[in-house]
């Protein structure tokens, strides 16, 4: 949370929506450290007593990894 926060702060959320249905869908487009703006969704789906958490990324950083800074 605090690396959104930062990124937030440093204006580098470009735009962002949350979208409701089952759960709850937040898309952004982040400026990370390419040229091009990430699209960053983030969906959040009740299980029970619990959340499910999941994430996507377009930024490089994402491909093969658990995380990238801009899901943060």
């Amino acid at each position: 949370m605090a690396k959104g926060s930062a990124y937030h702060a440093q204006k580098r959320v470009l735009s962002c929506s949350i979208t409701r249905g089952d759960g709850w869908i937040l898309a952004a487009e982040v400026r990370g450290s390419q040229r091009k703006p990430y699209s960053v969704e983030i969906e959040i789906l009740p299980k029970e007593d619990d959340l499910q958490i999941t994430g996507t990324c377009s930024c490089p950083m994402e491909i093969g990894r658990a995380s990238c800074r801009e899901r943060v």
